[in-house]
This record gives structure tokens, C-alpha cells and sequence, in this order.
């Protein structure tokens, strides 16, 4: 197995690091108790970093024989090879490569990466594992938050997704010309086209690696739909998961893995709704088959059966999905019944019972969900808020009931509130995102409630005045993000709920300047649209909605 295809293979299933080193430490000396931050604002990246911190674009700290990024990741730290100097920073000075060379590098895989095909036991053509290699190296860490285990930190995407691909029959032989692609070869094809996609979005003055992964990402994108449409009509029951069968739960994982991905890949391109709603509705579908299967075999007199951590994530990714779509659109939830949603908040009590614990936390720790980057306690509020306002058609029909629930809400939203964090620049960048979740909740809930305050007072507040404190609020906590240069996994939604509300110059500016940093560090292209959105809605002028996630 060459060393790329170990590489993908233990950034899916690490362990833990076996060289001490201190993560806070510079080339120059230790800096042991003092945190250190993932790059510096304001820095150049160094031409001369290890491959892995060039492949992701960040900053290499250079140190040696690993440097801080790949030990906390428990990643192989690689440096390319030097003519002078010992060390990367004694061959700094002796680099001349151009500045253009260094842009052309931005989309172009590492040469061991172009050879694999010619050396790799899965046979993965150069093209995939090109790809493949740019979702392991950037994007995982990208669109989820990297659960920090000891030594090394560990993404969901490459702990349950990635696995997922590897080890399909799809992976260990590419189809001939002419033959029917297997079903398997469909998350190889929709991570090989969202992967694309982003190497499109985050390109930059390298016209010709653009337009090849422009024409890569409509490749893979057309053989994956071909794939997944070819398998449902051929085989209708495909996605049906019998009661008694056992054996199907890893096939259907990664059919309902693979939709969503191509939801990922629909908002790498642009976030187009008609797009996006289909292939939710595609993934409830497989997630009803799930639960019936589940429900059927707690009334068995056989063990019960437990569905996968990996299955249960792909719960929640598609919960995440649904929930800021039907924000974002002013539409109904597609599990509008809250089948789903309610297994979900039910399903850890099961699996407490079934002698599975979580692990052991120190008091004071922030509990993070690692699908949207925020501390745990915030989303189940903004759960509830998307609820609301499905069963008051979003202010349209307010019964008595339901503004009380809406009296309840906004209560816990303003008295919400998190630990002052320790010094972890993680942990405090995470804290200032919940904050900033919270105030769009806020604004977004006065914002589509305000009527009932006139219908129950002849004095009723100004909503104005509130929306302006949370404006602030929220504003300052997208600053603190940005400057910690902290997870912005899921910020869109929240920025965009905020920015569409600021009316001073200053504040319009501001949030100019956060959206473009969304935009260089996602590589989205649903950013740059939401912009345009926020553009129209300070003109007064209608826009096209986009997904915010």
C-alpha cells in the first residue's frame, strides 16, 4: 500500500500520537501553559511548511520532526525536500520559487498523489485519489468540528464517512469503459464531485486547475445522479430496509452518506434550494426505512437492535439540513411529523440503558456537537424555534398555546448562557459562535413574532430596539471568530440573519468584511450568494434565497 493510501486510511481511523512534543511550541523554544493559535492573522504562510500544512493552505509552524498542526491531527508530518539548511528554517532563505508557482500550487495535488494509480492496491485512478486526498486534508475540518481525543483530533466526516468510501466495493476497482458503475461507487463519485466543487470556490489565479476541477466536479457530479437514479430504478426496494435483515444497514449508511454529500455539493455550487429539497426528501426517505426497522426489532424477542454511531450522525447532519432550510426558506420542515427529531433526543437514554455511557468529563467542560460546532445546549433552542414557527406557519396563526411556547422561548434564548471559558483558543472561539447563534435566534424569533405584542397591548414594545442590542451582540461575537480564526462550520445561517438587519454604514461594512473571511476560509460558493442576498435586502430589492448552512 503506498504512503497516500495509508495516509487517507488513518486519517479515517487514527491513533493516538506516539511522539511527545508540546503543541504550543515554536521553532525557537517552548512556550509550555501558554495556548497556541491554529495561524496567525496577519502572517505569511511559509513556502518551505510540511505538504500537509501547504495542501491545506495554512500556516506551518516548522517545527520538527512534526509541527504543531499535523501532532494535534496525529497526522505523518512530511517536508518537502531541501537543497541547503537542516531544517526548514535554515532553507528559508535559500527559497526562490516565484509567486506564481506557489498560486499554481493551489488546486494541484501533491506528485505523490498524481502517481498513486500506478502503485495504490485499491487502483483508485489519480483523479479520485487527488480529490479524495483534498477531503481528507481540507475540507473535513471545514464542515464539522474536529472532536479533540488526547493528542490528535478526530473529524466525524473521516471517523464515519471516509470509512465508508474506502471500504466499498467501489473503491477497490474502478469500472471498466462501458460498464454499469456498482451502487457502491456512489459515495466515491459525490465526495469526488463536492471535493471539486470546493477546489472550484476556493481557487484562486490558477485559470487552468480551475477550469479542470470545473469539469471534474460536473463529471463525477453527473455519474453520481446517474448512479443513485440507475440503482432506484432498477431496484425500488434498494432503499428499503427490511426488519429481519441485518446485513443491509452498511448498504443503506452509505446510499443515505452519499445524498448527503450531494447536498454539500448543491452548496459548494451555489446552495439551490430545488436541489437541496430533493435530495432531503430522498435521505427521509432511507431515515423512515431506519426508524420502521429499529422500531420493528424493539418488539422482537431477539437482542435489540442498536443502530451505528455512523448512522446516528447522518441523523443529525440531515436534522442540521432540514432544520436551516426551513429557517432559511420560511418553509415547512421535511420531518414535519418530528419522527426523527424526537428519536434523536430519546435515542442517548437507549443507548444508556444498553450499558453504553459517554465518556467520563471534567466538570466545567463544554459539551460540542461536532455537526455544526456549537455548544450542545444551544441547538436544541433553535430546534425549537424552527418548531414554532412550523405550527404558526411562521406568525401567520398564533393561538394562545403557541405564544406562550413563544414567551417560553425567548425567556431561555435571553437568559441562555455558557461558562467563561478557559484558555483554549478552541473552546473560546466555540463559545463566541454559541453567543452568535444566539442572538440571531433572537432576532429572527422578535423579528417573525413581533405582531402578537400589538394584539395584546395598546403600548406594545419596539422590536427595533431590541434587534439593535442583539445586533451588536452577534456582531461582536463574528468579530472574536474571526480574529481566533475559530470553526465556522455552520455560521452562515446566523451571519446572514444578523447582517440583513444592520443599518448603519458601519455595521454593513463590518459584515462585508466577515463574509469575505467566511468566504476565503469555506471555499463556498453559497457565501459569495448570501452576500448578494444581504446586498438586496439593503437596497430593498427581492433576492434569491440560497441555503444558509
Amino acid at each position: 500500500m503506498d504512503r497516500d493510501a495509508q495516509f487517507l486510511l488513518q486519517r479515517s481511523t487514527p491513533e493516538p500520537a506516539s511522539t511527545p512534543a508540546a503543541v504550543g511550541s515554536t521553532p525557537g523554544g517552548s512556550t509550555a501553559g501558554v495556548p497556541a493559535l491554529k495561524r496567525r492573522i496577519g502572517l505569511k504562510r511559509s513556502r518551505l511548511g510540511c505538504l500537509q500544512c501547504r495542501q491545506r493552505r495554512k500556516k506551518c509552524q516548522l517545527q520538527m520532526p512534526s509541527c504543531a498542526s499535523c501532532l494535534q491531527r496525529n497526522w505523518a508530518c512530511t517536508y518537502p525536500s531541501t537543497s541547503g539548511g537542516s531544517t526548514p528554517m535554515a532553507a528559508r532563505a535559500e527559497s526562490v520559487e516565484p509567486p506564481a508557482a506557489v498560486e499554481s500550487r493551489a488546486l494541484a495535488p501533491p506528485a505523490d498523489v498524481r502517481r498513486v494509480h500506478e502503485l495504490s492496491p485499491f487502483a483508485i485512478e489519480a483523479s479520485k485519489k487527488a480529490l479524495l486526498y483534498h477531503f481528507t486534508a481540507t475540507i473535513s475540518d471545514l464542515i464539522s468540528f474536529p472532536a479533540r481525543q488526547g493528542a490528535r483530533c478526530d473529524s466525524p466526516f473521516l471517523e464515519y464517512v471516509m470509512p465508508l468510501a474506502l471500504t466499498s466495493p467501489g473503491a477497490q476497482a474502478d469500472a471498466q469503459p462501458g460498464e454499469r458503475k456498482h451502487v457502491s461507487d456512489l459515495l466515491m463519485l459525490s465526495l469526488c464531485a463536492f471535493a471539486a466543487a470546493h477546489q472550484v470556490g476556493a481557487g484562486s489565479g490558477n485559470p487552468a486547475a480551475i477550469e479542470d476541477a470545473s469539469q471534474a466536479q460536473l463529471r463525477y457530479h453527473t455519474d453520481a445522479v446517474k448512479t443513485l437514479l440507475s440503482a432506484l430504478n432498477e431496484n425500488p426496494d434498494a432503499v428499503a430496509l427490511q426488519p429481519r435483515d441485518t446485513g443491509t444497514e452498511e448498504g443503506q449508511t452509505v446510499v443515505l452518506a452519499s445524498i448527503l454529500v450531494l447536498v454539500y455539493y448543491e452548496i459548494a455550487t451555489g446552495g439551490d434550494l430545488v436541489s437541496i429539497g430533493v435530495h432531503l426528501s430522498g435521505a427521509y426517505n432511507i431515515i423512515n426505512s431506519f426508524l420502521d426497522s429499529f422500531f420493528a426489532r424493539m418488539h422482537s424477542p431477539a437482542a435489540p437492535y442498536m443502530l451505528s454511531k455512523k448512522t446516528v450522525f447522518l441523523f443529525k447532519l440531515f436534522q442540521y439540513f432540514d432544520v436551516i432550510s426551513s429557517l432559511s426558506q420560511r418553509a415547512a420542515l421535511i420531518d414535519h411529523s418530528m419522527r426523527l427529531s424526537n428519536f434523536l433526543s430519546t435515542y442517548s437514554k437507549l443507548f444508556e440503558q444498553a450499558g453504553v455511557t459517554p465518556a467520563p468529563r471534567r466538570p466545567g467542560d463544554v459539551v460540542i456537537d461536532p455537526v455544526i460546532g456549537l455548544a450542545k445546549d444551544i441547538w436544541p433552542l433553535v430546534l425549537r424555534l424552527c418548531v414554532i414557527c412550523n405550527k404558526t406557519y411562521f406568525g401567520q396563526v398564533i393561538s394562545q398555546e403557541a405564544s406562550m411556547e413563544i414567551d417560553l422561548l425567548e425567556l431561555e434564548l435571553r437568559e441562555w448562557t455558557l461558562a467563561e471559558p478557559d484558555s483554549d483558543v478552541e473552546v473560546i472561539s466555540l463559545h463566541w459562535a454559541a453567543k452568535v447563534y444566539q442572538a440571531a435566534a433572537l432576532i429572527y424569533l422578535i423579528r417573525t413574532f413581533s405582531s402578537r405584542h400589538a394584539a395584546r397591548s395598546t403600548n406594545p414594545p419596539n422590536p427595533d430596539e431590541d434587534i439593535r442590542v442583539f445586533i451588536q451582540i452577534g456582531l461582536d461575537g463574528l468579530s472574536r471568530v474571526c480574529t481566533l480564526d475559530g470553526n465556522m462550520a455552520a455560521l452562515l445561517w446566523p451571519v446572514l440573519i444578523i447582517a440583513q438587519e444592520c443599518k448603519t454604514v458601519m455595521d454593513r461594512a463590518l459584515v462585508r468584511v466577515i463574509m469575505d473571511k467566511l468566504r476565503r476560509r469555506q471555499g463556498m460558493a453559497n457565501v459569495s450568494k448570501g452576500l448578494e442576498l444581504v446586498e438586496h435586502t439593503w437596497r430593498g430589492l427581492p433576492g434569491q434565497f440560497v441555503m444558509f448552512g
